[in-house]
Protein backbone atom coordinates (compact mmCIF):
# COMPACT_ATOMS: atom_id res chain seq x y z
CA UNK A 1 0.00 0.00 0.00
CA UNK A 2 0.98 3.74 -0.43
CA UNK A 3 3.97 5.11 1.90
CA UNK A 4 3.60 7.56 4.15
CA UNK A 5 6.46 9.76 3.45
CA UNK A 6 6.68 11.87 6.69
CA UNK A 7 6.46 10.01 9.74
CA UNK A 8 6.89 13.71 11.74
CA UNK A 9 3.95 15.53 9.73
CA UNK A 10 1.38 15.38 11.88
CA UNK A 11 -0.79 15.27 8.05
CA UNK A 12 -1.06 12.48 6.24
CA UNK A 13 -1.86 12.92 3.23
CA UNK A 14 -2.05 9.36 1.88
CA UNK A 15 -4.02 7.97 4.30
CA UNK A 16 -6.94 8.16 2.31
CA UNK A 17 -5.23 5.92 -0.58
CA UNK A 18 -4.21 3.38 1.82
CA UNK A 19 -7.46 3.41 2.89
CA UNK A 20 -9.21 2.72 -0.30
CA UNK A 21 -6.77 0.33 -0.89
CA UNK A 22 -6.97 -2.12 2.16
CA UNK A 23 -10.55 -1.86 1.27
CA UNK A 24 -10.04 -3.30 -1.83
CA UNK A 25 -7.28 -6.31 -0.60
CA UNK A 26 -9.78 -7.29 2.03
CA UNK A 27 -12.93 -7.11 -0.35
CA UNK A 28 -10.28 -9.55 -2.38
CA UNK A 29 -9.45 -12.06 0.69
CA UNK A 30 -12.63 -12.15 1.91
CA UNK A 31 -14.61 -13.07 -2.01
CA UNK A 32 -11.64 -15.39 -2.78
CA UNK A 33 -11.35 -17.33 0.12
CA UNK A 34 -14.60 -18.21 1.84
CA UNK A 35 -13.73 -22.16 1.18
CA UNK A 36 -9.74 -21.55 2.61
CA UNK A 37 -8.95 -22.86 6.01
CA UNK A 38 -6.87 -20.88 6.59
CA UNK A 39 -5.92 -17.39 5.12
CA UNK A 40 -2.27 -15.79 5.17
CA UNK A 41 -1.87 -12.28 4.00
CA UNK A 42 1.85 -10.97 3.57
CA UNK A 43 3.74 -7.71 2.54
CA UNK A 44 4.63 -4.21 3.45
CA UNK A 45 0.75 -2.76 4.23
CA UNK A 46 2.50 0.60 5.45
CA UNK A 47 -0.01 1.02 8.13
CA UNK A 48 0.33 0.20 11.64
CA UNK A 49 -2.28 -1.31 14.39
CA UNK A 50 -3.89 1.81 14.98
CA UNK A 51 -4.70 3.34 11.70
CA UNK A 52 -7.91 3.10 9.91
CA UNK A 53 -6.16 0.97 6.98
CA UNK A 54 -5.71 -1.62 9.38
CA UNK A 55 -8.59 -1.61 11.04
CA UNK A 56 -10.16 -2.04 7.61
CA UNK A 57 -8.20 -5.10 6.29
CA UNK A 58 -9.15 -6.88 10.18
CA UNK A 59 -12.74 -6.09 10.04
CA UNK A 60 -14.13 -6.18 6.33
CA UNK A 61 -11.80 -9.11 5.41
CA UNK A 62 -12.65 -10.74 9.07
CA UNK A 63 -9.08 -12.15 9.73
CA UNK A 64 -6.88 -11.90 12.80
CA UNK A 65 -3.44 -10.40 13.12
CA UNK A 66 -1.04 -13.66 14.26
CA UNK A 67 1.72 -10.99 15.91
CA UNK A 68 -1.19 -9.79 18.07
CA UNK A 69 -2.40 -12.57 18.50
CA UNK A 70 0.64 -14.72 19.54
CA UNK A 71 1.70 -11.44 21.96
CA UNK A 72 -1.49 -10.97 23.95
CA UNK A 73 -1.28 -15.10 24.35
CA UNK A 74 1.46 -14.66 26.24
Amino acid sequence: MHARYSHTNTMDEYASHRACQAFCLSQFVKHTSSSADAVIITGDFNTTPDELAYRVIRSNAVVSDAWVTLVWHF
